[in-house]
């Protein structure tokens, strides 16, 4: 008899952070989701991903010498 396990696929949060003034990418910022104590760093091109499972998120941008910023996030089954 075959069965099938059904579960809950990951998305993600993917994204560029920019500086507003200059325009250029911001190296070292931290993307934190406290919910589920999970954070990222962004990279030489200012882009991250962070895996998470579905549901609803609010998502804290931190850099030293910017102001943290909050955005809530929706991530539904692998998008």
């Amino acid at each position: 008899i075959p069965f099938v396990i059904f579960g809950q696929a990951n998305g993600s949060i993917k994204g560029t952070i920019i500086d507003s003034e200059n325009g250029e990418a911001v190296f070292g910022a931290t993307i934190v989701v406290r919910s589920e104590k999970k954070f990222a760093k962004t990279d030489f091109d200012g882009k991250y991903s962070l895996d998470l499972p579905p549901g609803d998120y609010e998502v804290e941008y931190q850099m030293y010498g910017y102001g943290p910023q909050k955005k809530k996030v929706t991530i539904t089954p692998g998008k």
